[in-house]
């Protein structure tokens, strides 16, 4: 009889191992199957040690040992795997089986093949338009290929994958995403094992591959690459992490790529546009001291948007944020608008009805109600949000056909699937949030688009606000024959960059800036967040505080979510000192409803 400390690939796994006993001996690093509340998990054996061994710790133990079904022995987990999963665990502060599950549940053919060594691990930054992305990964196919190594291109939407696979058809990937399942799945899997080409959403970025040359990290910036659920690991670090055990090329590809992601932050753009914005000064269009009343599209932009839908053309208007107006306040005392848990209500048109809701959908007001605070009518919807760009060009376009888009509009595929088709309808007006920007094919270039407002996207509440628009205008260069900005800050450097692509001033003043706060790449963001009720929402403050020790940190006022509070709590850490070993392993046993994410774009 042995014990084996088995660690289970499980989402919901605890810190460390669990133990287990079997009739068989087994050999660590096997892949095998055990219980855990009351479901069978894979789970990798980190021990076996005899009964007699153990006898004293069984004695004292306050539990039963289980079966660990071990006579189902699944193989065994490349040691490449598990030394990259332990350096992204300590990277994240998170539990290493957890970890594991996170990276290897989906990604796991039926039988794990022996890997082999790739040809040296190096980092490529493929920082170039997107067609100019495709030939180098045609370069580094045929190259690797040369040499029987695969490539694994990582894309970060399933629309992207299939379009990442139309243009690479030539080399006949293997593509798998969470699409696929069951036997589909399985076979994809297996087939993946020795292709040439692989193409995965991020789920699938770690299927083991049996001779991984290079692994490329395509639209880099995506929002996509972080799990939203515990751990919330990064997929890109897990991607450098993963290259460098099984030493293989890195490859990062986008247009402009993450600041801590370019080979130099502040170095200019090495690939300008073909094109450049024409910015459009909001304040000229509405002189100081005019009585006219504020417009969400400027009038150059509705001029283009008839001309381009006259000639059957299809245009692209990008806004900040779905519903009417993002925030509502009182003229009179000056205060938000917001709920009895105090969220923030947003103006919105729902079925022709006019509702203020929450940004989770949680609170639907209807917008006959007065100021919560001083009881005033006087209400003001501010900014400007999808609903209201499209409710202008309506009424200003009447014959034109107007589409709207956000991220709740194409959570299904199918509903993505219907809105390409739309897109691609002769005449279409597409309005939408940076969510749509994914769906715009470069090999169907759009007549016109235009950014409503630079100024709503520069002022989100997100540090990486001004590398997010600089993006957001770079793609539309490289979808659109032609591209309008409107600002009332039309000498901000981000706006400048889209007016001269070829100018460095912008990646040196958001680098220089980030250096002074030590913001990545400079340093890491250790961000804290827990919602329960005020008792428990002290307790896990004083947790992170005793787990941080010395470290400084800033905790931001509790706010009320839904009916309990929220807690955020940030942490800097300079580049050089994360990960710590010793920090991170206290900070992986926090318990479960306390969450961690690295480098956050959302402090709050």
């Amino acid at each position: 009889m042995f014990v084996l400390e088995i660690l289970p690939l499980a989402r919901s796994a605890p810190p460390g191992t669990l133990s287990y006993r079997s009739r068989a001996e087994v050999v660590p690093g096997s892949l095998v199957s055990v219980p855990l509340r009351k479901q069978q998990v894979r789970g990798i054996v980190v021990e076996c040690v005899p009964v007699k061994e153990a006898k004293g710790v069984l004695k004292r133990a306050t539990f039963a040992l289980k079966s660990s079904g071990s006579a189902n022995v699944e193989g065994a987990l490349p040691r490449a795997l598990m030394l990259a999963a332990e350096e992204v665990a300590a990277c994240h502060a998170a539990p290493l089986g957890s970890t594991l599950h996170a990276l290897l549940a989906d990604s796991l053919p039926p039988v794990v093949p022996v890997l082999t060594e790739g040809p040296g691990a190096n980092t490529l930054y493929i920082e170039a338009p997107y067609r100019a992305r495709i030939d180098a990964y045609e370069k580094l196919i045929r190259k690797q290929g040369r040499a029987s190594h695969s490539v694994v291109i990582v894309a970060p939407t399933g629309v992207e994958l299939e379009r990442l696979a139309r243009d690479l058809a030539a080399f006949s990937p293997v593509a798998v995403s969470g699409a696929l399942t069951g036997r589909k799945r399985a076979a994809a899997l297996t087939k993946a094992v020795d292709a040439g080409l692989v193409i995965v959403t991020p789920a699938f970025s770690w299927l083991p591959v049996r001779s991984l040359g290079a692994l490329v990290v395509e639209r880099a910036s995506a929002a996509g690459y972080r799990l939203p659920q515990r751990p919330h690991l990064d997929l890109r670090i897990a991607a450098a992490s993963l290259a460098r055990a099984r030493g293989a090329q890195l490859a990062y590809g986008d247009y402009p790529l993450p600041i801590e992601l370019r080979d130099k932050a502040d170095a200019p753009l090495s690939a300008p546009a073909r094109a450049s914005a024409r910015i459009i000064d909001a304040t000229a269009e509405r002189p100081e001291g005019e009585r006219a009343p504020f417009r969400a599209v400027a009038q150059q932009m509705l001029a283009e948007l008839g001309r381009a839908s006259a000639r059957g053309g299809r245009a692209a208007v990008l806004a900040v944020r779905k519903g009417y107006a993002p925030t509502v306040v009182c003229r009179d005392c000056g205060f938000a608008v917001r709920d009895a848990n105090g969220r923030a209500l947003s103006f919105s048109i729902a079925r022709g009805e006019r509702v203020f809701r929450s940004a989770d959908g949680q609170t639907n007001r209807a917008a006959d109600l007065a100021c919560d605070r001083c009881g005033s009518w006087n209400l003001l919807p501010l900014g400007i949000g999808v609903e209201r760009v499209a409710q202008e060009i309506e009424e200003a376009l009447p014959d034109a056909r107007v589409c709207m888009l956000d991220a709740e509009s194409i959570r299904t595929p199918a509903a993505v699937r219907k809105a390409m088709a739309r897109i691609k309808e002769p005449g279409t007006i597409v309005v939408g949030t940076e969510a749509m920007l994914p769906l715009l094919d470069p090999a169907e270039p759009l007549e016109y688009a235009a950014i409503a407002s630079a100024d709503s996207l520069l002022a989100l509440p997100f540090w990486r606000a001004r590398e997010r628009f600089v993006h957001a205008g770079l793609t539309l260069l490289d979808r659109a024959k032609s591209v309008s900005v409107a600002t009332r800050r039309p000498l901000d450097t981000a706006v400048l960059m889209l007016a001269d692509t070829t100018l460095d001033v912008f990646f040196a003043e958001e680098t220089a800036q980030r250096k002074a706060l030590r913001y990545p790449p400079f340093g890491h963001l250790l961000v804290f967040h827990a919602e329960a009720s005020p008792t428990k929402v002290a307790e896990a403050a004083k947790l992170i505080t005793d787990a941080l020790a010395d470290l400084p940190s800033v905790r931001l006022p509790d706010r009320p979510v839904r009916t309990h509070m929220r807690l955020s709590i940030i942490a800097k850490v300079a580049s050089d000192q994360w990960p710590d070993a010793a920090l991170s392993a206290l900070l992986a046993a926090l318990p479960p409803w306390i969450s961690l994410t690295l480098d956050t774009e959302s402090l709050w």
